[in-house]
This record gives structure tokens, sequence and C-alpha cells, in this order.
């Protein structure tokens, strides 16, 4: 890799990193909020899991949870083999499908299927990028 000789401070100079990382930070936003807004309201209204049924309701959070704990763990050893950056644009893509999942959700294991790439997304991303 090719390192700058010295690091450059300031805004002007890195906007195109600090743009980047406003986007990312934006989309992030917006697929977590989603997710923590508009599903449970989903789950009752749409696919008669009631408000009783916590466990049909956690598991979306359950397997989020365990599939980007176990990214989490593998991320690390997948940078170093396939690099940061590859690692990056790999979760990203993973990223694509959750709001189409979400949006056409025929049942609630669509959205359980959502929640996999979700976490799939978050391990591989912020794991392997600051690795």
């Amino acid at each position: 890799m090719n390192y700058p000789a010295q690091i450059e401070h300031g805004i002007r100079v890195n906007a195109h990193q600090i743009t980047q990382q406003l986007i990312q930070v934006f989309l992030v936003g917006l697929t977590i909020g989603m997710t923590r807004t508009v599903l449970p309201g989903l789950a009752e209204t749409e696919f008669g899991l009631q408000a009783q049924a916590f466990m049909s309701l956690a598991l979306f959070v359950v397997v989020f949870g365990l599939v980007k704990a176990a990214m989490n763990l593998l991320a690390g050893h997948l940078s170093d083999r396939f690099g940061r950056r590859r690692l990056l644009v790999i979760g990203w893509v993973l990223a694509i499908p959750v709001p189409m999942l979400i949006f056409y959700a025929q049942s609630w294991w669509w959205i359980i299927a959502a929640m996999f790439f979700l976490g799939l997304n978050q391990g591989l991303c912020f794991v392997g990028r600051w690795r």
C-alpha cells in the first residue's frame, strides 16, 4: 500500500473521505431506524403477530445479533485474506436486498431473511473496516 509521507488534516483536503463517511452513516441510520420503528408495527398489523408473541417479535433482533456476532468473529480473518476494501464492498452489496425484502415481505420469514442480510452487512462493514 502507498501511504502518504505526511498526514494532511482539514476538511477541504479530506472532503472525499468525509462525504463518503457521511453518506455511509446516513444509509446505516435509515436502515437501522427502519428496523426499529417499522418492523414492530408490521409484525402486528401485516403479519398477525400479537404483542404477546414475544419470541416471534424478538426473533428478528436475535437473528440480526447472532449473524452480526458471527461476522464480527470472522471479519478480521476475512479482511486479512481478501482486503478491507473488498470486504466493505461485499458487505454493502449484501445490504441491497434488505429494504426490498422488508417492503415486499409476504411473511414474517422475509423480515427474518432481511435481518440476516443486515447482520452480514453490519458485521462485514464495520468490523472489517476498523481491524
